[in-house]
């Protein structure tokens, strides 16, 4: 984790938390398991507990009909470093059911390895389900394989403690008109927020801190840096590690 910025390492407690909480169900494999799956994977599934699936087989997860491809788009996707994005696959459900999907596959980066990762077209109902309770170590390369998960998500993310801004990804900063991190994080969570809604913002932060309740859907109004206006529905997830919160932010332009 040579590499990271500033904050970056400080949100590096959170990174885990954050790929598990995050509403886009997300399997990353190597080339012979299943190395995680967060929560929102987990109950599309049908599985209790991360114990059962991480570590599981390739085999024991993707249907037997969509192995070759999905191990050649993988190969693909690891050896040329480019995402393969609305393929069609099948995975097996705890209970061995198939389960028709639409994956977009991601390469990851992790210690010197390509990993590959699989986010699923989402629905709504995954989103609505009690959360199961997360692992406390998901391997030992857990906050980098994080960090890597949410970076390569396609939805915009952001990663907060209660005034700064501690993380945004790829495409939460090309929503917001970044070309560099240090543009974004490290910067007050309430500098990208425009000021017709500063006072409702503040508001909403300080309920998701205070309850570590989530919220959803909250419609926003937010500041790009080269001044445009985005409409914006946000969700935000509270995260605890290390005794410290923070809060997972997922967005959806609008408009």
């Amino acid at each position: 984790m040579e590499n990271l910025t500033i904050a970056q390492r400080n949100a590096a407690r959170f990174c885990c938390a954050g790929a598990w909480a995050a509403p886009v169900a997300a399997l990353v494999f190597d080339a012979r398991n299943v190395v995680f799956a967060n929560d929102a994977a987990l109950h599309r599934l049908g599985y209790s507990n991360a114990s059962s699936l991480i570590g599981r087989a390739i085999d024991g997860v993707l249907h037997a009909d969509v192995l070759p491809a999905d191990t050649a788009r993988r190969e693909i996707v690891a050896g040329t470093h480019t995402p393969l994005l609305g393929m069609p696959t099948k995975l097996l459900s705890c209970a061995g059911a198939p389960r028709p999907e639409i994956a977009d596959v991601f390469p990851i980066e992790i210690a010197g390895s390509t990993l590959t990762l699989f986010t699923l077209h989402a629905g709504e109902a995954e989103t609505r389900h009690k959360p199961i309770p997360r692992p406390e170590e998901i391997g030992a390369i857990g906050p980098e394989l994080g960090l890597a998960v949410l970076e390569a998500m396609a939805l915009p993310i952001l990663i907060q403690d209660q005034d700064t801004i501690l993380f945004a990804n790829a495409a939460a900063r090309a929503h917001l008109g970044a070309t560099d991190r240090s543009q974004i994080e490290g910067h007050p969570i309430m500098s990208i927020v425009h000021a017709d809604g500063l006072s409702a913002a503040i508001e909403r932060v300080g309920f998701v801190f205070a309850t570590h309740q989530r919220l959803r859907r909250v419609p926003v109004k937010l500041r790009a840096l080269d001044g445009r206006i985005l409409h914006v529905e946000a969700d935000a997830y509270p995260l605890r590690a290390g005794g410290q919160t923070a809060a997972l932010l997922v967005g959806r332009v609008v408009r």
